[in-house]
């Protein structure tokens, strides 16, 4: 790909298999994680960052952003509570913040509030500086925050929303299965996919995390680099 032109690069590590409802069944007498699994994804991980890191000492003009999935889905299933009014995660997810909390991204006029969000109105540069997209709405990056304020966290997080058996474990998300009343309490869906919810907030800690997520930047740093 390198030769090809390619210089930047999103690259995700494998997450804690052992934790998936699937292996978490094979362990009848506690329901515990498979720790051999998550031993193996560990070196695997390690592996590839070393990989990495060798690649970019060869390929100075290679840039890369190494994501570190292990770490993000284990603080989910350790901590599962702070994954939602807790205000530290959203430090993590938005670490910079708003620039713009006065005028409109889309508009006409002064602060772009005199005329709304027409086809001939001036756009910002960057709408996720501003909190407010015209005269009324957020922009998606402030509705963004607002709902993940708004989430309690996760309750769940063994069982799949989605399944029969053990741990809905046992039998995958078929048309028969039977579902959780909110997925958005549980870390996975079915036997090894995280729900709606614990994908959002992967995305987040990819995209505007910290180091301890993605490393030596996150993909909004790589995409400005």
């Amino acid at each position: 790909m390198h030769n090809f032109g390619s210089r930047k690069f999103v690259v995700a590590g494998i997450g804690a298999v052992g934790c998936c409802p699937s292996q978490r069944n094979q362990n009848k007498t506690s329901e515990e994680c498979n720790e051999e699994a998550n031993y193996w994804s560990v070196k695997y991980n390690e592996g590839l960052k070393l990989m990495l890191q060798g690649l970019k000492s060869e390929l100075n003009d290679m840039d890369y952003s190494f994501v570190d999935t292990y770490t993000i889905f284990s603080s989910f299933i350790q901590s599962p509570s702070t994954y939602g009014t807790s205000i530290s995660f959203l430090l993590i997810s938005y670490q910079n913040g708003f620039t713009e909390v006065q005028s409109a991204c889309c508009g006409l006029g002064n602060l772009r509030a005199q005329v709304p969000c027409v086809p001939v109105a001036k756009y910002c540069s960057n709408r996720s500086d501003h909190v407010f997209w015209d005269l009324y709405h957020p922009t998606e990056a402030a509705a963004h925050l607002f709902v993940n304020a708004v989430f309690d966290g996760f309750i769940e997080v063994k069982s799949a929303c989605c399944g029969l058996g053990n741990l809905r474990a046992q039998v995958p998300c078929v048309p028969v299965a039977k579902y959780c009343s909110n997925r958005s309490d549980h870390v996975f869906w079915d036997l090894y996919h995280p729900t709606e919810a614990a994908a959002h907030l992967f995305v987040n800690a990819v995209f505007d995390g910290s180091q301890q997520f993605a490393m030596p930047m996150n993909v909004n740093q790589l995409i400005a680099a």
